[in-house]
């Protein structure tokens, strides 16, 4: 469907709304005089001052609800971890004694070998020099 093209103020007839007769037009309501009202206009609603501060200081508010909630889940998180354990004597005692047990020991001569095994060097050939 093709729109109707429109000139500077010249309107055309088809956008206009239709006119009804004075005799269907409703009737305009009457001006609210001082003796017909009987209530007084209604005043805005006061915020509370909660409200209020919220509206204003939204962000560092939620900044700050942030960081609180972040402080009660490490709080929260700490007080559940089970405390660390505290090793005796007797605990370390028991571990030597278990590695002395389930491990063998090198031999001295193996020692003594892994000692020395980076000067040992191989001699070739002596002789008068070439």
């Amino acid at each position: 469907m093709k729109r109707a093209t429109l000139y500077s103020s010249v309107r055309s007839r088809s956008t206009r709304p239709p006119q009804l007769s004075p005799s269907l037009r409703a009737p305009a309501p009457a001006p609210a005089t001082p003796e017909t009202s009987a209530e007084p206009p209604p005043q805005p609603k006061r915020q509370s001052r909660w409200r209020r501060l919220g509206g204003r200081y939204a962000t560092p508010l939620l900044f700050v609800i942030g960081a609180v909630f972040a402080l009660g889940l490490v709080a929260g998180y700490q007080a559940l971890k089970p405390p660390p354990r505290v090793y005796t004597q007797e605990d370390i005692d028991a571990a030597v004694l278990h590695t002395l047990e389930t491990k063998t020991l090198p031999s001295p001569m193996a020692k003594a070998y892994d000692a020395i095994r980076e000067s040992v060097v191989r001699v070739r050939a002596m002789g008068p020099d070439d």
